[in-house]
């Protein structure tokens, strides 16, 4: 098959912000304004789409991707959000204008896709090659214009926004208007932090946190960007609105929307570590810092 290659205008992701959420959580059980989903891969059977939309806010959003070898978005195009896309399972290869092989990623490894750069990519793999694709956007589109934001104003995020990244890719090998990260494992050792960035941009920011049993954000607080935290070991319970109560408690492959504002706080409620990432994402660019 001829890829093609011309660009058009970036536009609306038509999975991540149009199509109707898969959360895998009974509207019962959602407490709202707070969001809980399920990641779950449905996408072999006859019918379904490779995209599973699982969350959105006004500014952030977030979708599971699942396809079979030599599957992927073969033409080359472009969007008008901010992307970082993580590999859970199989391989796949990113490329730009040009051709030009941006990345070849396996699983636990990353990619930062700025607002506007056209690409594609395919499973270049043997296996179901299994993403995470997280966005965040300038402006609301009209589907989620009316989500509810929380009632306390919150501080800038302090740890993806502001820490050294801990990225585990050399600099010499990013990719000119690309970036890219690794997600290593054991998360302990010497000179760790319960808190590690692993990717930013303008507008979106991943982190990766490890704590042990017992430990967490013990104070209810906020924040001015707008959160998706996913479980990728370990169990954990939420508390929000101001008056602490519970949220839920959530275990691998489950994950909350927090919107900005909100009121929250986490506790590892299990007996081992628990391992989160926290999807950040903003309506305009992080403030400056002090030094």
């Amino acid at each position: 098959m001829t890829t093609q290659t011309t660009i058009v205008q970036p536009g609306p992701d038509p999975f991540a912000w149009v199509r109707d959420l898969s959360p895998g959580v009974a509207a019962a059980d959602q407490p709202h304004p707070y969001h809980r989903f399920r990641l779950r891969v449905p996408m072999r059977q006859e019918g379904k789409a490779p995209f599973l939309p699982l969350a959105r806010g006004r500014n952030l959003s977030f979708y599971l991707n699942a396809y079979e070898p030599g599957m992927g978005e073969r033409n080359l195009h472009a969007h008008d959000d901010e992307a970082v896309w993580l590999m859970l399972s199989g391989e796949a290869t990113f490329w730009t204008e040009g051709e030009r092989e941006v990345a070849h990623l396996t699983q636990h490894q990353g990619l930062h896709i700025p607002l506007a750069t056209p690409y594609r990519y395919q499973n270049t793999g043997d296996g179901l090659l299994v993403m995470l694709r997280a966005a965040a956007r300038a402006e609301p589109l009209e589907s989620s214009a009316d989500f509810p934001v929380g009632t306390r104003p919150g501080g800038t995020e302090g740890i993806s926004w502001r820490y050294d990244l801990w990225s585990g890719v050399d600099e010499a090998d990013q990719p000119d208007g690309f970036r890219r990260f690794t997600l290593r494992f054991p998360l302990r050792g010497e000179n760790f932090r319960p808190w590690q960035p692993l990717i930013r941009g303008d507008r979106i920011a991943l982190h990766v946190s490890s704590l042990e049993p017992e430990r967490g954000e013990v104070n209810l607080h906020s924040h001015d960007d707008e959160a998706v935290w996913v479980v990728l070991h370990g169990q954990v319970t939420f508390y929000g609105w101001e008056d602490n109560r519970a949220i839920g408690t959530l275990h691998p492959n489950e994950g909350i929307l927090i919107p900005r504002d909100a009121p929250y706080r986490y506790v590892n409620t299990g007996d081992g570590y628990l391992v989160m990432l926290r999807y950040g994402g903003r309506a305009e660019p992080v403030p400056a810092m002090p030094a």
